[in-house]
């Protein structure tokens, strides 16, 4: 098979088309030029073909997870994920995407604890962290590795509780609702009905001191 045209793309300098003699085309770089000495003539037999065809299919793979990984911050599996629900090969997109880790561009650690203190910061508890760490995909181990980060949530909660009550004593059904909210946040039984009894605490501390 023979190379008839190899021409540069207008939007990308390293991009390049190549049309060869069966009517087939081929996007490609300037590494794969390169690596198989390109140029228009050039003769190429099957075992070229199908090699230069598969590099090639890597390459646009390759840059299409570049384009994602441009967009947002994400985990290996999520790259993973989003790859093949575009359509490409999960075999293919699984190797293209621990290249990509392997390449420094995928750092899970560093992505978990960005998650985990953007929750946090939103006043979320550990639970919703959780959540959030395992729909990214990310190692379980990891994700309770950073859990085990975190501040604990007494500050947080006791901060919540204050902006919703407003320093007064809540109903029954209030109180109900108000602690299925938190629960809600991410925030365990054991943590809210300690963040409870501090609450009631100030609040007579507040009475007897008038």
């Amino acid at each position: 098979m023979k190379i008839i045209k190899l021409v540069q793309s207008r939007k990308a300098a390293d991009i390049w088309y190549i049309e060869l003699d069966d009517g087939g085309s081929l996007r490609v770089n300037l590494d794969i030029i390169a690596e198989f000495g390109l140029f228009t003539g050039r003769e190429l037999d099957e075992d070229e073909v199908r090699r230069l065809k598969g590099r090639a299919e890597q390459g646009r793979l390759r840059e299409r997870a570049m384009r994602m990984l441009s967009a947002r911050n994400m985990s290996r599996r999520e790259l993973t994920d989003k790859l093949v629900q575009k359509g490409e090969d999960p075999e293919a997109a699984d190797a293209v995407a621990r290249r990509c880790e392997a390449l420094g561009f995928i750092d899970d650690a560093a992505y978990a604890r960005t998650v985990a203190k953007h929750y946090c910061s939103m006043g979320y508890g550990r639970g919703k962290v959780k959540a959030e760490l395992y729909r990214r995909g990310l190692d379980r181990e990891l994700a309770m590795s950073v859990l085990e980060e975190l501040p604990e949530p007494d500050e947080t909660l006791d901060g919540l509780l204050m902006k919703k009550l407003g320093g007064r004593q809540p109903d029954r059904k209030e109180l109900k609702k108000l602690t299925d909210s938190l629960y809600r946040r991410g925030f365990g039984w054991e943590d809210i009905r300690a963040a409870l009894q501090r609450y009631s605490a100030v609040l007579e501390d507040e009475y007897f001191a008038d």
